[in-house]
């Protein structure tokens, strides 16, 4: 409504986003309907580039960005060709580059930012730069030892992964 109300609100529109991107998520991750996750996070990375073209300092609206980048950028070649063909195009390294700057300059979004390049740095086996965030790595994972696996062995020996998969039965064993 407030929206309507007055079209240029650049928070209302970053909160509308923000909704938008967690239906994403929702749609994606619980149920399973990919294709519709991907329309709604290209919705909602578009309302977050109008915030920012509004107002290059609102850092917080390049999360959604850098995470339709990553998702889009982040497919095989195959699959980002049959996606060019319906308009959506992504870049990792972009993406993780847009994260990388909420993290740092971001706001309210920072700690989410932080979390996210946590999850995506696992993914892409980047274990040095996952250590750099640990109490990132400590939400993001929920459990003490992390913080261990971050300062000793993560940044230390090149076999995080190992580490990593041990921590995880460690806590699976906690439970």
């Amino acid at each position: 409504a407030r929206l309507k109300q007055c079209p240029n609100d650049t928070e209302a529109l970053y909160y509308l986003g923000n909704v938008t991107a967690l239906s994403a998520i929702f749609e994606g991750a619980v149920e399973r309907r990919h294709g519709a996750a991907l329309d709604d996070l290209y919705e909602a990375a578009d309302m977050h580039r109008r915030v920012v073209k509004r107002d290059p300092a609102y850092v917080d609206a390049e999360l959604t960005n850098g995470l339709y980048n990553y998702v889009v950028g982040s497919r095989s070649l195959p699959v980002k060709v049959l996606l060019s063909f319906m308009d959506y195009y992504g870049s990792k390294k972009r993406g993780i580059a847009a994260i990388e700057r909420v993290a740092k300059e971001g706001k309210a979004a920072r700690d989410q930012a932080g979390t996210l390049l946590v999850i995506i740095y696992m993914r892409e086996k980047r274990y040095g730069e996952a250590a750099a965030f640990p109490g990132c790595m400590q939400a993001a994972f929920g459990f003490q030892e992390v913080l261990v696996a971050q300062r000793d062995v993560l940044g230390a020996d090149g076999d995080g992964f190992r580490t990593y998969r041990g921590l995880r039965r460690t806590r699976a064993q906690l439970r």
